[in-house]
């Protein structure tokens, strides 16, 4: 029961990341949307013979926040697969145990199977000499009744 509980409470887990890593990604695809904005921006008003203009301090600014968005998306993106193989990794353990488990209990009910098996046999052939001893009394007493004494007697010899 608590296996099944963990399955669904990693399910969960992976559906929440799935969810966190989609609405970082529309975040993320907004960002890069407005850095590139600006960076268009600042090319189309900067003045090509003003190397050190401020426009030109701030396409260099601009480009390095959307580098640094990229680097940062790109983390989080690793982070989020990161934490998938480790539910997945977590899923197959389980998975394992329960098998493991499974196996135990076959192992357990083919050893009982057997046992009950190796009982019954023990019965059947105890049965059987109780029908052998019986037969040869009755062929031995003819139909009369025998005395105890001679029946240790005969079974003696």
């Amino acid at each position: 029961m608590e296996n099944i509980k963990s399955i669904h409470n990693t399910s969960t887990l992976k559906r929440d990341l799935n969810l966190m890593i989609e609405e970082f990604e529309k975040e993320n695809n907004k960002n890069q949307k407005f850095h590139m904005e600006m960076l268009a921006n600042t090319i189309k008003y900067q003045d090509p013979l003003q190397e050190n203009s401020s426009y030109s301090q701030e396409m260099s600014q601009n480009i390095q926040k959307f580098k640094e968005s990229k680097l940062e998306s790109k983390q989080i993106e690793l982070e989020g697969k990161k934490m998938e193989l480790q539910l997945e990794q977590i899923d197959n353990e389980q998975i394992s145990q329960n098998l493991q488990l499974l196996g135990k209990n076959i192992c357990y009910e083919d050893e009982n199977q057997q046992e009950k098996k190796a009982i019954i046999s023990s019965i059947q052939k105890k049965n059987e000499e109780d029908q052998t001893m019986i037969s040869s009394l009755l062929k031995l007493s003819n139909g009369e009744i025998i005395n105890p004494k001679k029946i240790k007697e005969i079974f003696a010899k």
